[in-house]
């Protein structure tokens, strides 16, 4: 599926709006007097590796904006409504729209390029409604207090302008030189899939709990075997999410089957045998 993310990018191109930029210090009188005062210590989003290449954020750059400002509880229960609402719009799309991504992801493989180039563009429209809620700075924005935008827009534009600077230095004794918009938009399509694969994480973890649910309801659990079972249960989605090994796995299963009687071992292990498949 990853080669479907890298695909669905283009879904984001309309989001790739120009990134705040850090504004410039007043100019200081040429007459006036040096001025002595201790520099406080700079909170940035700004990190480079031992080559210098700037080093991405987790997530949304927004996001990790968000962790530096020192909201207060009630302050951060705004921003993270408009989180959760924006999170719910993109799972609905993901959700729905899996057997396209599937298409492009085995067209793109197969090297049919017509057919993918098709599908991209189906797919595009499907994102629409994302689209519709515009950009996700300017929705954060919008629900900070004022005293905390100041600072979130100058962490965004430091950290833009660090991107930009390296895109704009081109490849290695490369002479090619990137435009702005060109570096924007590849960074904003590359920030585009980290959504997305959160997005299909979350579907994944979904779908785990849902089928583990309908399975222990076939079973028709006691009050008791419920009671005893349930942490088990939440071991084994855990374990499957986090992709552990069969080994591991297993050894919940067998933990599980403890609680159960022989013709609830049956009819668990049947249908665990019919997932497999």
């Amino acid at each position: 599926m990853c080669s479907v993310i890298g695909l669905a990018l283009v879904a984001a191109a309309s989001l790739a709006v120009d990134p705040p930029t850090t504004p410039t210090a007043s100019p200081t009188s040429p007459l006036a007097g040096p001025r002595v005062f201790s520099a406080p210590a700079v909170i940035t989003l700004v990190e480079t590796d031992y080559s210098g290449r700037v080093r991405r954020v987790e997530g949304t750059p927004e996001e990790a904006a968000l962790g530096l400002l020192g909201l207060t509880a009630a302050e951060r229960a705004d921003v993270e409504r408009v989180l959760q609402v924006r999170a719910r719009v993109l799972d609905e799309i993901v959700r729905d729209n899996l057997l396209l991504l599937n298409k492009v992801d085995t067209a793109s493989k197969a090297g049919r390029k017509l057919e993918t180039l098709l599908s991209i563009v189906e797919l595009y429209a499907k994102f629409q409604p994302i689209r519709d809620r515009g950009v996700l700075h300017d929705e954060i924005e919008a629900a900070l207090p004022a005293p905390a935008r100041g600072e979130f827009n100058r962490l965004l534009g430091e950290y833009w302008d660090a991107i930009i600077a390296e895109g704009m230095r081109g490849p290695a004794g490369g002479d090619d030189r990137p435009a702005r918009v060109e570096i924007v938009l590849r960074e904003r399509f590359e920030i585009f899939g980290r959504e997305l694969q959160r997005s299909f994480k979350r579907y994944e973890m979904t779908a785990v709990e849902d089928v583990l649910d309908r399975l222990l309801r076939g079973l028709n659990l006691s009050p008791d075997q419920e009671r005893a079972t349930g942490p088990i249960v939440d071991r084994l989605a855990r374990a499957i999410r986090a992709d552990a090994p069969e080994q591991e796995r297993g050894v919940i299963v067998l933990q599980l089957m403890a609680f159960l009687t022989a013709e609830q071992q049956a009819k668990l292990m049947e249908a665990f045998g019919k997932l497999a498949r």
